[in-house]
């Protein structure tokens, strides 16, 4: 089965994704305008740029303290800043525009090493963990739930340097925490000195800055423009966080409260299709509208086999991202289309099995092969009446299959999920007084939401037992 995805993120990017999803592994259907944080195509859930911890051997043989943990005096693995953890950074820096007041609550600071010394640059490195928890703790002092975000980049000549940016309400506060931050800042790399042992004032040429903490550069100033803006001048420099010699424990994190407001300003909406033609072509037809939507777009393909198309524009709410699409597909809610697709790819799967492994044909089965073929192409837009018959044949098929043990479990799934398709296509049967012409894709439409949800639970068995009942969803 085919999903296609069409998102709205709040630094005003629009994106389209078709990918190949497994049955198996369908996400359980939420309301409209619901926001997952995975992408189906390769990107998976994520936290805060979290990376697999190292073992306790790998622990020991790169630290000089007993038991330590990466960042807080072990050397982290090396790894790099991709490219999802870019997109989900300037998509928070979005969400903090539209935060009350705006960019201009915002204060940005960037903290640097100031010595040049290869032991220096491999001490804040080993320690980036606990300064970024200092920083954190020392902010928590002053406010208690923080809009908030952080990010390591390496500069040129290969040392770490530290980005954050927080959105502060009060003035008075925000102008005392702006004066502040450069002088934590020093008293944290003082702490880390004393901590490891190691001077990170030294310079590589000798002689060393700790006299002069004032010399260090950092620099904490009121967001003059887009938060997203400042972002991009940093994030997009992609070689200098590919190539340094050494990594922090974690390149960024979101505060929770931050997390939270951004999901809350994404919109999304899912179909899903059983033939790839079909997904391609309303792929085509979104790719189209974005492209002639958008000031700004590009598509790509994935090494993955996913198509996705990117454009940038104006867009706020579920309503102005309907306009966009095509009407066909804003009608259409993510829980309706999985039903459809689930009933369609089970009917075709099981037809395909009883062809494939049956020994035997009844009179009745056998001379409807022609009109099974026939509805097999066009299941979505087949009449109910047709489609009962058929799964009722499908039935009678599947028992006839016998090749032993080893396609037994198999038979028994296609027999109940066929079963279970032909109770939910009977019941909206039934509720539309017995009509003949109606399809199956407009039953479904035509079904309350709750109804189709339950009936998903239903078919994926961690629901009721029984079928759901219209009556009680209306």
């Amino acid at each position: 089965m085919y999903c296609l995805k069409a998102q709205y993120f709040p630094n005003k990017e629009i994106r389209a994704i078709l990918s190949e999803v497994h049955v198996s592994r369908f996400p359980h259907p939420e309301e409209d305008g619901a926001f997952f944080s995975h992408e189906s195509h390769r990107e998976t859930h994520d936290t805060e740029g979290s990376l697999s911890s190292s073992s306790s051997l790998t622990l020991g043989a790169n630290s000089k303290l007993p038991n330590c943990r990466p960042g807080y005096g072990c050397l982290p693995r090396r790894t790099k800043f991709g490219n999802r953890a870019r997109r989900t950074l300037l998509r928070v820096g979005g969400a903090m525009d539209h935060l009350e007041g705006g960019h201009k609550k915002c204060i940005f600071f960037t903290g640097t090493l100031p010595g040049s010394s290869d032991e220096s640059m491999r001490a804040i490195a080993e320690w980036s963990a606990y300064l970024t928890h200092r920083w954190k703790a020392w902010i928590a002092k002053k406010i208690k739930a923080k809009y908030d975000y952080y990010c390591w980049e390496l500069q040129k000549r290969g040392a770490l340097h530290f980005h954050y940016c927080i959105y502060i309400e009060d003035d008075v506060l925000r102008t005392f925490l702006r004066n502040k931050m450069k002088g934590e800042w020093v008293k944290l790399l003082q702490e880390v000195c004393r901590k490891s042992g190691i001077d990170l004032f030294a310079r590589a040429s000798g002689g060393t800055w700790a006299s002069r903490p004032e010399k260090c550069q950092a620099y904490a100033q009121e967001c003059r423009k887009s938060v997203a803006a400042y972002l991009s001048k940093y994030l997009s420099k992609q070689k200098c966080k590919e190539g340094g010699k050494y990594a922090p424990s974690r390149w960024w994190g979101v505060s929770r409260p931050l997390r939270a407001f951004y999901r809350s300003l994404c919109v999304e909406k899912i179909w899903y299709f059983v033939r790839r033609h079909e997904a391609e072509s309303e792929f085509e037809e979104i790719l189209h509208s974005i492209e002639s939507g958008c000031a700004k777009s590009y598509a790509y393909g994935c090494k993955h086999g996913a198509r996705v198309v990117t454009g940038y524009g104006e867009i706020w709410d579920m309503q102005d991202l309907q306009k966009l699409l095509p009407r066909k597909y804003a009608e259409k809610s993510s829980a309706r289309s999985l039903l459809l697709g689930l009933i369609s790819q089970e009917l075709r799967s099981a037809a395909e099995f009883s062809r494939m492994q049956s020994t035997r044909y009844s009179r009745q089965s056998f001379a409807s092969v022609e009109k099974m073929r026939l509805l097999l192409k066009a299941v979505q837009s087949s009449t109910l009446v047709d489609l009962l018959e058929l799964a009722d044949q499908l039935r009678s098929r599947l028992y006839c299959v016998f090749r032993g043990d080893s396609m037994e479990p198999i038979r028994e799934a296609h027999i109940k999920r066929t079963t279970k398709a032909w109770i939910l296509m009977s019941k909206m049967w039934r509720r539309a007084d017995l009509d003949p012409q109606l399809s199956l894709e407009d039953a479904i439409n035509n079904a309350p939401e709750g109804w189709i949800h339950a009936s998903i639970k239903y078919w994926r068995d961690d629901g009721p037992r029984s079928a759901p009942n219209f009556a009680d969803f209306n």
